[in-house]
């Protein structure tokens, strides 16, 4: 039944309890309200690092949740976030959401990179986003001394793994991240007054009756899940 009632969301219209509606300002576009769960994932994140001001963030892959984490990580006053991912495309997103320095893990090793650009000391927070089986090892080895990793990704076969020793000499604190709380009041908040940017994150409009073809061609997409290039009109 789950999955079936996910499916009934795709619909013009939807009955839904009042109580449970958060109604957006006219500020905020429908693109941008579509968003605004994975901002809530991302905000909800953020809220799991609980550092108040972190110097040095690192977030490890650049789909939907990653250059949300980056502006969050700005708006908390990190004063450099340094991000990764396997696509050119994304990273440069990630610029434009406030990255101020990339990475491309295909051509490089982010763990090597990461340090050498701050110096062997590592990020305060490292944001685990890209749900790969090699980046938790990666978040625990960039983390600095007493830093703090948290886990965003979902990992393809339900393993998350780390070497224990870096993690433990350094006394991490790492923390797993589910999906979402009730936050859509603050995401709202955030998007009604111009402080985080989701409109950049829309590539391509599609019609109801074109979903179907829309999802294909996303999965069919040679240029990494989500580039979407040949979406439909």
């Amino acid at each position: 039944m789950g999955s079936r009632r996910r499916a009934l969301a795709l619909r013009e219209r939807l009955v839904h309890p009042a109580h449970l509606l958060h109604p957006l300002p006219p500020s905020v576009s429908d693109a941008a309200g579509a968003l605004l769960e994975p901002l809530g994932v991302a905000l909800h994140a953020v809220d799991l690092a609980a550092r108040a001001s972190p110097t040095v963030v690192a977030v490890l892959g650049c789909g939907p949740i990653g250059p949300l984490l980056v502006q969050l990580a700005r708006l908390a006053g990190a004063q450099a976030v340094l991000a990764t991912d396997l696509h050119d495309y994304r990273l440069r997103l990630a610029k434009t959401a406030g990255a101020t320095a990339t990475f491309n893990a295909a051509r490089e090793n982010p763990v090597a990179a990461i340090l050498d650009a701050t110096g062997g000391r590592g990020a305060d927070i490292v944001f685990e986003a890209a749900g790969a089986a090699e980046t938790p090892d990666q978040a625990a080895q960039i983390a600095a001394a007493l830093g703090t990793v948290v886990v965003v990704g979902i990992c393809a076969d339900d393993q998350t793994a780390f070497t224990a020793t870096p993690a433990r000499r350094k006394g991490l604190t790492v923390k797993i991240s589910r999906r979402m709380k009730p936050v859509y009041a603050r995401t709202i908040a955030l998007a009604a007054r111009g402080m985080v940017d989701l409109e950049s994150f829309v590539s391509h409009r599609v019609s109801l009756g074109r979903g179907p073809r829309a999802f294909q061609a996303l999965a069919d997409s040679p240029r990494g899940r989500g580039q979407g290039r040949d979406l439909p009109a």
